[in-house]
């Protein structure tokens, strides 16, 4: 729907048709501004979990934590390059890392 014909209302519109809170606004441009700096390329995704190789409900849920763990790293890690520029340079397309002081 084309910005022009909602002048008033929120822009940006979930599947269900309620407005993006705050959060998902920042999220889903910190994902864009991962994939445009080619940080998402760089590191390579982890293997999908595959619960089914588990059969002891203790052992699933501790390989599952460190599955997770891991994620989180990955995703740290590439927002970090993401900021950063792939040559260890601020991001020279939207100048995050310039107004954050790195």
């Amino acid at each position: 729907m084309a910005a022009g014909s909602r002048p008033t209302r929120p822009l940006f519109l979930n599947a269900d048709g309620h407005p993006w809170k705050a959060q998902a606004i920042v999220c889903r441009f910190q994902r864009l501004l991962v994939k445009l700096s080619g940080a998402e390329a760089e590191l390579p995704r982890l293997p999908r979990f595959e619960r089914r190789q588990f059969t002891d409900p203790a052992e699933l849920a501790v390989s599952r934590k460190a599955h997770q763990a891991k994620l989180v790293e990955l995703r740290k890690e590439r927002a970090k390059r993401a900021v950063r520029g792939t040559c260890g340079s601020p991001c020279t397309t939207c100048g995050i890392a310039s107004r954050r002081g790195s």
